[in-house]
């Protein structure tokens, strides 16, 4: 069987992702107003968001959290980060960053996650 091609692998070669290349056509302007179309989208949502996310505990989306997010959310720049996360880099699978033989954690695991865990 061939072997899997690891980003680990990849990245000692000297072989990166390639380096982010704006939007086409309308470039960081777009990624703003994507950013922007967004947060107006999800502002007057966030207290029902809240409520959906924290349904078996209802108390934890409260006054305070819904507005720390909307606050967050009025900061300048915060539109041009959301709209940014589209230029991350592709994300390592879990199973490589944990495979021992790759060269990652290699250790026991152990993953919680609640039978209703919307997060």
């Amino acid at each position: 069987a061939a072997r899997r091609m690891l980003v680990r692998d990849a990245t000692l070669r000297g072989e990166h992702a390639a380096p982010f290349a704006p939007v086409p056509l309308f470039g960081q302007p777009a990624v703003d107003a994507f950013g922007a179309a967004l947060v107006a989208a999800l502002f007057p949502r966030v207290p029902a968001l809240l409520d959906g996310i924290y349904g078996d505990r209802p108390a934890n989306a409260d006054e305070a959290l819904a507005f720390a997010i909307t606050q967050g959310a009025c900061s300048p720049g915060a539109a041009n980060v959301i709209g940014s996360g589209q230029k991350l880099a592709t994300n390592r699978p879990l199973n490589e960053v944990l495979d021992g033989e790759a060269g990652g954690f290699g250790g026991p695991v152990l993953v919680p996650q609640g039978m209703n865990d919307k997060v």
